[in-house]
């Protein structure tokens, strides 16, 4: 089971578990449960594509977070508002915190 998402979607533990799905342990595992033969072809496909692979989740990774999240976060901030407006007692629970 991966670990829980921080509550913050750009911070750089968010990151760091993006940037770990480019590992090449992460993508040879995606071959486990196939016969013997077909097991070995999807791992060598991702071995020959792993460094594009792992180039493509960085970039990417790195315009979600720091890019396109605090643009995103700006533009839907009078959505945030007027649903916080309609319903304050949701929108100030936090995951974490016990309800009553």
């Amino acid at each position: 089971m991966p670990p829980a998402r921080s509550t913050n979607p750009g911070s750089w533990r968010e990151f760091r578990d993006d940037v770990g799905a480019a590992h090449p342990r992460m993508l040879l595992a995606l071959g486990d449960g196939y016969p013997v033969v077909i097991k070995q072809l999807i791992q060598g496909f991702f071995l020959l594509v792993w460094p594009f692979w792992a180039v493509a989740v960085i970039v990417v990774s790195i315009g979600y977070h720091f890019v396109l999240f605090p643009i995103l976060y700006v533009l839907f901030w009078p959505v945030r508002v007027v649903f916080k407006d309609r319903k304050p007692i949701d929108s100030a629970i936090e995951p974490d915190t016990p309800t009553q």
